[in-house]
């Protein structure tokens, strides 16, 4: 669990809530929480390495935003050729990514750990 100084007790307790409840979550194969610097705070443990392209591609998004005075990124997702789909959703300080399976929807899942995260 992160227990620097620059999170506050809200968001402790939103991060431990997502691990306990994603494992749990039907569709998820593996899945990723990560600090915006590219740091796993948690991850399945047969996850592949992948979290330089979850940083990357959310950095980025933020980056457009900001240059063309929009806003976003909510999520961001891939589908993978017969691998499922790829969700990444930035939460705050900390962003989860999801890999889930084909038949499971992207819009679900988003609308799922938003309210994990209202508690």
């Amino acid at each position: 669990m992160v227990t620097t100084n620059s999170n506050t007790q809200k968001e402790n307790d939103n991060i431990a809530r997502i691990i306990r409840v994603i494992p749990s979550l039907a569709g998820v194969v593996h899945f990723y929480i990560m600090d915006w610097r590219g740091k796993i705070i948690e991850t399945s443990s047969s996850a592949p390495d992948i979290t330089d392209f979850i940083t990357f591609t959310l950095v980025s998004g933020v980056k457009m935003r900001d240059l063309l005075g929009g806003r976003g990124p909510h999520r961001v997702w891939f589908d993978l050729q017969d691998k499922g789909k790829l969700l990444m959703v930035p939460l705050g300080r900390f962003n989860v990514t999801i890999l889930l399976k084909n038949n499971v929807s992207v819009t679900s899942m988003a609308y799922q750990l938003n309210v994990i995260m209202q508690g």
